[in-house]
């Protein structure tokens, strides 16, 4: 519904001031908020980029296009804790492993800015837009979400008994420890039985 470059823009703008707080974080509060601010634009930045892959793009193209953001993306998710691993080891310190984000944003900022389609979906004013979002949903799926992220992560250790006769030898464990993932964990526990973690 919005403007797909300068939504992009935007998120990139905001993952980059996430970043500064980061890098120059004096205490942990203010880093985790940091850490919360690039979560947040961070998935704006991940959603407009395939928007805009998707929006420029034919039918043919789009399958190449879309597995090009996710070997990026997989190649990114390898390399950057080494990266920031080696950040932290040096004398640059840790602070480099966010400060680097600026730099690499500055360094591709003209790409986005020129050479980036304007494509804007709906020709309607910025307000209207903005009226016509459904926000009532929005609220209630981001509550829901919220409520399974802390479920699944504060949900803390219970017991459940596993076939008694197989409890004591090899009991495994589902174990839902983020959205969207499910682990397989086994637990040894000969005395007591199977434990079951959320």
């Amino acid at each position: 519904m919005f403007n797909v470059k300068w939504y992009f823009i935007s998120m990139v703008l905001g993952f980059e001031v996430g970043s500064a707080i980061c890098g120059a974080a004096p205490t942990m509060d203010v880093l985790i908020f940091g850490r919360f601010v690039q979560g947040f634009f961070g998935c704006g930045v991940y959603a407009g980029g395939l928007t805009s892959v998707a929006m420029s793009t034919t039918n043919n193209e789009r399958p190449l296009y879309f597995s090009g953001i996710v070997v990026v993306y997989g190649i990114g998710s390898v390399i950057g804790p080494v990266i920031g691993g080696a950040f932290a080891q040096s004398s640059a310190t840790w602070r480099w492993s966010f400060y680097i984000n600026l730099v690499v944003a500055a360094i591709f900022a003209p790409a986005m800015i020129f050479c980036l389609p304007s494509i804007n979906p709906v020709d309607l004013s910025f307000w209207k837009k903005v009226k016509a979002q459904d926000w009532l949903g929005i609220v209630i799926f981001l509550a829901g979400t919220a409520c399974y992220a802390s479920k699944s992560l504060f949900g803390g250790p219970f017991m459940l008994p596993i076939f008694p006769a197989v409890a004591s030898k090899i009991p495994v464990i589902p174990s839902a420890s983020s959205i969207g993932k499910l682990q397989i964990k086994a637990d040894f526990d000969f005395n007591s039985g199977a434990h079951i973690r959320r």
